[in-house]
């Protein structure tokens, strides 16, 4: 379905397509530049090597969204990282995730596509 419509775009263009950027890929990272990129005025293109845009790891990813909360512990949340990734998760790659998973979530899922997490009685998210 998606090449059928890239193939109608592309035979319209006359074989040219111009963009101000190429994302190679349709994960959570990829589409995120994306959307970024297209909101502040660039046409974006987005490349995919399954035939829907929707087909990435990131479709597949099982355990939903994990941050820290802000009365949370960075640190069990890094350990919990590790431990879970069996010794072949990246240790700086982690580190990030840890200290900026919480503003990236607040940020993109929250504030931008205003997703309603489950909250406590307290308001704050579960």
């Amino acid at each position: 379905m998606a090449l059928q419509k890239f193939y109608q775009l592309y035979k319209k263009s006359e074989g040219k397509m111009d963009f101000d950027a190429i994302i190679i890929g349709s994960g959570i990272a990829g589409s995120t530049v994306a959307f970024y990129l297209a909101k502040n005025g660039w046409s974006v293109g987005i490349l995919n090597k399954n035939e829907e845009l929707y087909e990435s790891n990131t479709y597949y990813a099982q355990g939903g969204i994990a941050y820290v909360a802000e009365d949370d512990s960075k640190d069990l949340f890094y350990d919990d990282i590790m431990n879970a990734g069996g010794g072949v998760c990246n240790p700086e790659a982690v580190k990030i995730v840890t200290e900026e998973a919480y503003d990236c979530v607040m940020e993109l899922l929250v504030n931008e596509f205003n997703v309603e997490f489950s909250k406590n009685e307290s308001g704050d998210f579960d």
